[in-house]
């Protein structure tokens, strides 16, 4: 289901581990924070390019089906089509200016304000609204509106590299926030930017906002990430992006098309600037498959999210030796599981890996939350979802949880498989569970999936 996947995924991008609390371990001089900045300002093309940008189109789907649209200093719109499932389309629309605002979330409910400056769903921001100031920081850096003070300077490990720190401070966009950015110690453009806890500590926080940056491409002048990932996420996503784009003048006034899509902001006849292409990795070596491979049994997590970024994003080159490494993994439960996840997410239908997630939601040796994951996992094919039935009338309460959460994300999609009907049976004997939990999820899901297969 999209939304529960964009939540998760969201919590996966926001979520950071412990040893990254603090990264400054050795402070710099004052100066040496500011100097830091500069070169990243200048190797981002400089402020001249940088303060001409009046607006920022972030495209995440091609069709227009996801689109973030911010005109600056003032305005941004949100489009996420998630229909045809229960989540229809949301919808935010904030002028700063005006004051005009709308949104539908959640579930299509539709809210009209006539000044968000002060409306009482607005009183917790002061100042502009913060999705002004994701754009500004995360793909430019400073803007004509938004420029952070550094603070201070150090050094930091990121993916394993060496890589300067500079803290700075944001002030304008809600209460004034601190924000640690990371940079290349060669070319000095940002490979991570986190939100500290705090305007007074360096501690990154782990409820917002996280991203690692790579894909630089050019621009209008200026050096912008095409692809970005969260701590926890096992693949880069990749995105289109247009400075000061031709847009309607009035569209931030007026009410949004629903049967439209999110690049209905777009001035009538403009022609949209060709799509930006992010540069390509190299292709990995055999050595390095194997030393990635390694790296995703390790008690070192970012170790292990790099790898499986790494071994995704590397594509069907790497399968032969996941393959391979699968059954010797047994012994490393952590192993085994991310081996089983990538070769889902590249081959979905392969019968080897599904048969690992469906035995590691059983492994005690996993965090309860990886083996709920195995589960979610097991949505992918046929044979997960047989394995997932099973699962149903396990001994252990907590494999039964396991697998009707998973079930439960399977029934609020659109779409249902025939095969569900196989379960039905197992899902009302669950009804009578000693479990609260089981019983009322259930219910729930047989809800769910209600009259669907007499249709």
């Amino acid at each position: 289901m999209k939304i529960t996947f964009f939540v998760k995924s969201f919590a996966l991008v926001i979520l950071i581990g412990a040893a990254f609390a603090v990264q400054g371990q050795f402070p710099q001089p004052p100066d040496r924070a500011k100097e830091l900045w500069e070169l990243a300002i200048a190797a981002k093309g400089g402020r001249e390019a940088l303060y001409k940008v009046a607006n920022i189109a972030d495209i995440r789907k091609p069709d227009g089906s996801y689109v973030h649209f911010v005109v600056l200093p003032d305005k941004f719109f949100l489009f996420d089509d998630m229909r045809p499932s229960l989540f229809g389309v949301r919808i935010e629309l904030y002028n700063y200016e005006s004051g005009f605002g709308y949104r539908t979330f959640p579930r299509d409910t539709r809210k009209i304000y006539q000044d968000i400056r002060t409306d009482p769903d607005f009183k917790t921001i002061k100042g502009r609204h913060v999705y002004l100031l994701y754009p500004q920081l995360y793909l430019l850096l400073e803007t004509r509106w938004m420029q952070p003070k550094p603070l201070s300077a150090s050094k930091a490990k990121v993916n394993g590299k060496s890589a300067d720190r500079v803290d700075v401070l944001i002030e304008g966009y809600g209460d004034p926030q601190r924000y640690a950015v990371f940079l290349d110690e060669k070319t000095h453009l940002p490979v991570r930017i986190a939100m500290c806890r705090n305007v007074n500590t360096n501690e990154i926080t782990d409820v917002c906002c996280f991203s690692n940056l790579r894909g630089y491409t050019e621009i209008a002048g200026i050096k912008i990430p095409l692809e970005s990932t969260g701590q926890r996420d096992s693949t880069w996503d990749r995105k289109q992006i247009e400075i000061n784009a031709e847009y309607e003048p009035q569209f931030f006034d007026r009410l949004p098309d629903h049967n439209a899509n999110g690049l209905q902001w777009r001035k009538p006849g403009a022609k949209p600037a060709d799509p930006p292409v992010a540069p390509q990795p190299e292709p990995l070596t055999p050595t390095q498959i194997t030393q990635l491979i390694n790296d995703l049994g390790a008690t070192d997590e970012e170790l292990r999210q790099v790898a499986l970024r790494d071994l995704t994003t590397a594509g069907k080159q790497v399968l032969p030796y996941l393959t391979k490494a699968l059954p010797s993994s047994s012994s490393n439960a952590i192993q085994r599981y991310n081996i089983a996840v990538i070769l889902l997410k590249l081959d979905e239908q392969n019968p080897t890996a599904t048969a690992a997630l469906a035995d590691l939601v059983t492994d005690l040796r996993l965090a309860p939350q990886a083996r709920q994951d195995s589960a979610f996992g097991l949505l992918g094919n046929e044979q997960g979802i047989a394995a997932l039935i099973e699962l149903l009338g396990s001994d252990d309460v907590f494999v039964r949880r396991f697998a009707i959460f998973a079930f439960d994300e399977l029934t609020e999609r659109a779409e249902i498989p025939r095969q569900v009907e196989k379960a039905l049976p197992a899902l009302r004997k669950l009804l009578n569970d000693d479990d609260k939990v089981v019983r009322g999820m259930a219910k729930e899901v047989l809800e769910q999936i209600g009259g669907r297969f007499n249709r």
